[in-house]
């Protein structure tokens, strides 16, 4: 069982989306014998959740979610706000790379502006999604966790302008890809694509979940009680 005193390495190895979570945290993956006790607490606000969130990756249901209930508004924002930088710099560099290779394979085939328009429309998406909570959402929250309550925004706003679009994209590529072109789908390129995508399901939709059963739900109670009170 992974605990504080589980190291990196075996971590990684009970559970291989483990590097997955741990690269948004500031969490040296080449030390591997070092556990989770002996991560720089000056970088990460709760080790502990960062521990529960791996273990969660082994087998991220609802009902177990309501687990990071008990951690506070300030350390999920500091998950969702890594988390977004994390798809930035480093999940959509890699798409990207991996569609090139794609492309190179394939330069006169018709998946070429077909999956470009998929890739294209589910990054817009990923992209207006990470902006809406960004410039709204977060700012909204900083605020509302020192008592002071903005007129202009509120959970329920953000909830009417937020969906879940980007994984049905994700869902599209693959499915168009193995139905359609098996040409393409044979091929190594494409394999180390799906594997990604893939990585990326699991990791978007744990996101999700934490966000919205969790971080919108704590919101909610907080933005009730600074009504109340202000």
């Amino acid at each position: 069982m992974i605990n504080k005193a589980t190291s990196v390495s075996d971590s990684i190895h009970f559970e291989p989306l483990t590097e997955l979570a741990l690269q948004r945290f500031n969490v040296d993956l080449s030390k591997g014998d070092m556990s989770f006790s002996q991560v720089d607490v000056e970088s990460i606000k709760d080790v502990n959740f960062i521990v529960d969130l791996i273990k969660f990756y082994s087998n991220p249901v609802k009902e177990e979610v309501d687990q990071f209930e008990q951690y506070s508004l300030d350390v999920l924002l500091d998950y969702l706000q890594r988390t977004h930088r994390f798809y930035i710099d480093k999940i959509l560099p890699k798409m990207e790379m991996n569609i090139k290779n794609i492309f190179d394979l394939f330069p006169e085939h018709s998946i070429v502006p077909l999956l470009n328009h998929f890739y294209n429309q589910y990054q817009n998406d990923l992209l207006e999604h990470i902006e809406l909570e960004e410039k709204h959402l977060f700012p909204y929250a900083k605020k509302l966790m020192v008592e002071q309550l903005p007129k202009d925004y509120s959970v329920h706003e953000f909830r009417l302008h937020h969906d879940h679009r980007i994984q049905d994209h994700l869902e599209d590529i693959i499915m168009v890809i193995e139905e359609d072109i098996p040409l393409v789908s044979k091929t190594f390129a494409y394999r180390m694509f799906k594997n990604l995508l893939s990585q990326f399901q699991v990791d978007l939709n744990i996101h999700h979940m934490i966000e919205e059963k969790v971080f919108l739900d704590k919101l909610a109670k907080l933005e009730s009680h600074v009504k109340a009170v202000v």
